[in-house]
């Protein structure tokens, strides 16, 4: 399991991923150290390399937001139109990448709770 703070970075990061799906001409912020940080396949590096949570976070919510915007105005014809992204079973639709970054964001909500649940468990005083 990773620590807090990459999950919800690399959910963060992959938030730009479902934006791009959303929008054929996004635009797009990544914040200082993003994409070394918190794209797949990336390591943890020493504590001090992450960001405050607080700014993570403010990008979490900001794209959220903007994925919910976009959805309430995604056609079906941009939904069903094949993907730029190359990877998956077919068809490589922009649908369902999006079913598969959601359910990709979802696991790593659940590494979250576990990791809050722990944190809490420890925190209690022993009776």
């Amino acid at each position: 399991v990773n620590h807090f703070i990459w999950n919800l970075g690399h959910i963060t990061f992959v938030r730009n991923t479902l934006i791009k799906l959303l929008d054929a001409n996004p635009s797009l912020e990544l914040f200082d150290n993003e994409r070394d940080l918190f794209m797949p396949g990336k390591g943890l590096m020493p504590n001090d390399a992450y960001p405050d949570l607080e700014l993570v976070l403010a990008y979490f919510i900001k794209r959220g937001d903007k994925i919910h915007e976009l959805l309430e105005a995604v056609s079906d014809e941009q939904l069903h139109k094949e993907s730029w992204l190359k990877m998956g079973s077919e068809p490589r639709t922009n649908q369902n990448h999006i079913f598969f970054f959601y359910n990709h964001e979802i696991e790593h909500i659940g590494e979250l709770k576990l990791l809050r649940n722990l944190s809490i468990r420890l925190r209690k005083p022993k009776k």
